[in-house]
């Protein structure tokens, strides 16, 4: 049933790295008095990319000690999964990197470009894994470790998360169902009673579902969620939900509204930005 057939008859960088001064981590340690070492160090925010728009964002390896001649080190774009790590998702025409870097004589970092376009980046995002090749006389630490000052040292691996810049209201619509995750659907409506983004249904497990992130202008729209066995989003045993929420600056969010105990559907109204 719809929504429309319901009221017929109830009417977003730049990349910074810190200096790689020193690892504490025993994995690391052991190889900390060679020259050779070398790192990515992490970068835990998201890249944010206007819509459209290509970004050029730059990207650091680091040493552990300096060397009287130039370390080159070849790059590689990871997308087969290996031992259950993070692989690169975002098509080959939305990034691209060099084949090496360099660290020049005498010093400990070297810097490389790395572009990023949004051709269907979405606003829940894409990765971009950017590994290191291992070849004679560059000793990669593999192993995850902090340095001294606090930075993440991570090893033959740089994992970017890529996204579509919101210039509005970020939003989610998280689901979590029942058992019969395949009685529940939603939509979502504008302001006109136009279909925006709709989901399920889901597979017949206690806690499928989705976490859907969208970018809303500013005004008013309707949320339904359905429950094709007419019991709402509980089995009897699992009790699933819907909640809707405004994400701030930082990932702070604010819910507004959340539910799961209705018979065939449950329709909620709200604005934005709420007030």
């Amino acid at each position: 049933m719809k929504f429309n057939k319901i009221l017929s008859y109830a009417a977003c960088v730049a990349l910074t790295f810190g200096m790689l001064v020193g690892c504490e981590d025993d994995s690391i340690n052991e190889n900390q008095t060679s020259k050779d070492l070398v790192s990515f160090v992490n970068q835990p925010a998201a890249i944010d990319v206007p819509q459209g728009e290509t970004i050029t964002v730059e990207a650091k390896v680091y040493a552990g000690h300096t060397s009287n001649s130039d370390r080159v080190i070849s790059l590689q774009a990871i997308t087969t999964t290996e031992a259950n790590q993070t692989i690169t998702t975002a098509d080959a025409d939305e990034y691209s990197f060099p084949a090496t870097v360099t660290i020049p004589a005498g010093s400990k970092e070297g810097t490389f470009q790395v572009t990023i376009t949004d051709v269907d980046l979405g606003y829940t995002g894409k990765t971009v894994v950017i590994g290191m090749v291992a070849e004679p006389g560059i000793d990669i630490a593999t192993s995850y470790a902090t340095t001294t000052d606090g930075f993440e040292v991570i090893g033959d691996r740089l994992v970017l998360t890529v996204k579509r810049e919101c210039l509005y209201n970020q939003f989610s619509v998280e689901i979590s169902t029942d058992d019969y995750g395949s009685e529940t659907t939603w939509e979502l409506y504008d302001a006109n009673l136009n279909i925006i983004a709709e989901g399920g249904p889901y597979d017949d497990e206690a806690g499928s579902g989705e976490t859907r992130l969208m970018c809303l202008e500013d005004g008013s729209y309707t949320f339904v969620v359905y429950d094709a066995y007419g019991d709402g989003m509980y089995d009897g045993t699992n009790q699933g939900y819907y909640r809707l929420n405004l994400i701030g600056d930082g990932g702070a969010t604010t819910v507004v509204a959340e539910g799961g105990s209705f018979a065939s559907y449950e329709v909620v109204e709200f604005t934005l930005p709420v007030q």
